[in-house]
């Protein structure tokens, strides 16, 4: 076995010897009239080193005063009443406060977690003996009678302080009152008459504990290819916002609850698997509910990160923000994007996004053609004098050069990724190479958002 010591018994004893840590006996009056208190000191040892020393008259440098109260371990017995499940352990979850080594100050942030496991301790009885010391009649019952009140019959001690050591509390009982040891009739001899209490403690054997340092896991990907024997070769990452439309889901993401985020400006809903922000019982998902079970969000701190690619695992083009609870509705996030991480934009600004059927230069809704005007098309642009009679189809990009209208971005001849700034919304819009999409915006699958508190 390996060795350990842990003071346990020692500390017992200790917290025994405080009991009598603080008694006093009148030795008289000083010149003023008024009584003079001794503090009766308290020692540990064995019966029969005291009485050696005693009656040998300190004759070996050893200097003894009455009155005196000494301590010691009279037998320690197995109490197998008390016993439990032997093999029994038991698992504690331990959370430090995070500590700023640059502030020399703790946090209010979850720090280093651990997990603690404790065995069954193993009981006993100790015995205890309390020798009072005295050199008169007066001096003993004052010492008894003021330790006897306090035991009736029992006192409760703490042997230490640690939260987690689950045998820490226990009781001082006296069982036995022994009234001095002379005997009847008293011969002339100076000697010191010793009174004896008996007390009992049951006390608790710990064996060392194991702890262990966790480490929190942030992401826990699983994915999985869902397609037929035969077709592999066909396998392809889906994007990572929802399309209702696309029923082609060969990659799937396994999250906790498999939740989706909506973006919608400057707030984010949680979803269910179901796209539902409502619970089985109708009741609203909560994120303040949902985070619980990770850890405290910290307003304006804690960052929300969305992937920006097809693929789970690559991170190289996150949008991150930081969020808050909303004060309105517990189904909501507040973000604050940082901007620095938006995808970099390929294309000139448009000044607005337009339906050429509905709208044309000059008609109230849009300006006069002037020079620079760009506009994204949401419909192919009729054969009308206002828009140059140009051949322009849903998704182009038109551009008007001070004298007529051209093509400046052909969709159906462009098939890389481009990512262009709107500036009639301020928002930006990605060409996937067969559609446009919001850039931010979106419901986001599981796997492809997550939070760092």
């Amino acid at each position: 076995m390996q060795y350990f010591y842990d003071k346990q018994i020692r500390r017992y004893i200790q917290q025994f010897l405080r009991l009598f840590n603080n008694f006093s006996v009148q030795m008289g009056h000083n010149e003023a009239g008024e009584p003079e208190y001794l503090r009766v000191p308290i020692r540990y040892a064995s019966k029969e080193r005291m009485t050696s020393a005693i009656l040998k008259n300190n004759s070996e440098n050893v200097v003894n005063t009455v009155p005196l109260m000494v301590g010691y371990v009279s037998n320690m017995q197995m109490t197998p009443e008390m016993r439990m499940y032997q093999h029994h352990e038991e698992k504690v979850q331990v959370y430090e406060k995070k500590f700023n080594y640059t502030t020399d100050a703790y946090e209010d942030k979850v720090g280093q977690t651990y997990t603690v496991e404790r065995h069954m301790p193993v009981p006993y009885k100790l015995l205890m003996n309390l020798d009072i010391w005295t050199s008169n009649m007066d001096q003993k019952l004052q010492l008894f009678e003021q330790i006897m009140v306090v035991f009736n019959p029992t006192l409760n001690i703490k042997s230490s302080n640690n939260p987690l050591d689950w045998s820490s509390l226990t009781y001082v009982n006296m069982t036995e009152v022994n009234f001095t040891t002379q005997t009847v009739p008293l011969g002339t001899d100076d000697v010191i008459d010793v009174g004896t209490l008996t007390f009992e403690m049951p006390i608790f054997i710990n064996p060392p504990a194991k702890v262990r340092k966790q480490t929190i896991i942030h992401t826990i990907i699983t994915d999985m290819d869902v397609v037929a024997t035969g077709e592999l070769e066909e396998w392809e990452g889906s994007s990572p916002t929802w399309d209702a439309s696309d029923q082609h889901q060969t990659y799937v993401i396994v999250t906790h609850e498999n939740y989706h985020a909506k973006v919608t400006g400057n707030v984010i809903q949680l979803l269910g698997s179901d796209l539902s922000s409502t619970d089985a019982n109708g009741d609203p998902l909560s994120w303040a509910t949902v985070l619980k079970s990770y850890g405290e969000l910290s307003a304006g701190i804690s960052q929300l990160r969305f992937r920006n690619t097809s693929d789970p695992a690559d991170s190289s083009a996150d949008i991150v923000g930081t969020v808050s609870f909303n004060s309105g509705d517990v189904n909501l996030l507040d973000i604050t994007f940082d901007t620095d991480t938006y995808p970099a934009t390929t294309l000139t600004a448009i000044t607005a996004i337009v339906d050429p059927q509905l709208n044309k230069p000059g008609d109230g809704t849009l300006a006069a053609s002037t020079l620079g005007q760009r506009y994204l098309l949401t419909n192919d642009l009729p054969e009308l004098a206002d828009w140059s009679s140009l051949d322009a189809k849903k998704d182009d990009i038109i551009e008007y050069n001070g004298s007529a209208w051209i093509i400046s971005f052909d969709a159906s001849a462009t098939s890389a990724v481009n990512h262009i700034l709107n500036n009639a919304d301020s928002k930006r819009y990605k060409w996937t190479g067969t559609a446009w999409v919001n850039a931010i915006e979106g419901t986001y699958k599981p796997g492809y958002w997550r939070i760092y508190l």
